[in-house]
């Protein structure tokens, strides 16, 4: 029995051969790719979360249940330096691999634009 808004085996096998396996493949990597997070974002959003948690761990109108369990996360959530000795880390693996394969998760180029709604800044100890 076949699930609501699922294409058939039958469907999918005659999309798959009058398209072309070639197309297809294609069409997919472009998907992936269009998908991907880049390193850059990665760290800024990585960053911007720490700063976020610390707004709301420094704020009085937050209710304090809310306070409590962002300075809970906050205290074990890396810093700043903690990212930016990580993203380091990974770039000397890289130069030393010279691999394609080892791919950057994380930048240590960072902007101080990334935190220009979080007044209190970056997270740091």
């Amino acid at each position: 029995m076949q699930s609501a808004g699922w294409p058939s085996d039958r469907l999918l096998s005659r999309l798959w051969h009058t398209r072309g396996a070639k197309r297809y493949a294609k069409n997919s990597l472009a998907l992936m790719t269009s998908r991907m997070t880049l390193p850059d974002e990665r760290t800024r959003n990585l960053l911007q979360a720490g700063a976020f948690l610390k707004e709301l761990a420094g704020n009085q109108a937050v209710p304090k249940s809310v306070r409590e369990e962002a300075y809970r996360l906050l205290r074990h959530y890396p810093t700043l330096s903690d990212v930016e000795a990580i993203a380091q880390h990974e770039e000397r693996l890289r130069d030393l691999t010279q691999s394609a394969f080892v791919r950057p998760y994380l930048t240590s180029q960072f902007e101080q634009e990334w935190f220009h709604g979080y007044p209190k800044g970056p997270h740091r100890m």
